[in-house]
């Protein structure tokens, strides 16, 4: 056993965050994603439930590489973890999956289908 323990090797210098003019916080209670093989896009909005019926209220959109998504999703991932070890289990059974206008999802079948896309 060696009386000088070990120092950890020098860590790297973080870049300062410095905010930008256009900085702003946001409260998004609802979000779409989009992907394409270069991108990740996600739209944030805000439920208007008070306006004649629910509409969604487009904030921001945040494109992404899908590099910086996932490096993102792992880091959501061990926050919420976190986040439930120290104030409990946040359930999501109230939430469904996203609502699909059936009758335009049917007409993209019947239109692929009779274009011989569809297998």
């Amino acid at each position: 056993m060696s009386d000088n323990p070990e120092k950890p090797p020098p860590q790297p210098p973080q870049p300062a965050s410095i905010r930008g003019a256009d900085y702003r916080i946001i409260f998004a209670n609802h979000s779409t994603l989009r992907i394409t093989p270069h991108e990740l896009s996600i739209t944030f909005g805000f439920v208007d439930e008070v306006r004649g019926g629910p509409s969604v209220q487009e904030l921001a959109t945040l494109v992404l590489t899908p590099y910086h998504a996932k490096l993102i999703a792992l880091s959501l991932t061990e926050t919420i973890k976190l986040f439930e070890q120290r104030f409990g289990s946040i359930s999501t059974e109230q939430f469904t999956t996203p609502q699909i206008d059936i009758t335009t999802l049917q007409a993209a079948i019947k239109k692929a289908t009779a274009n011989g896309d569809a297998d």
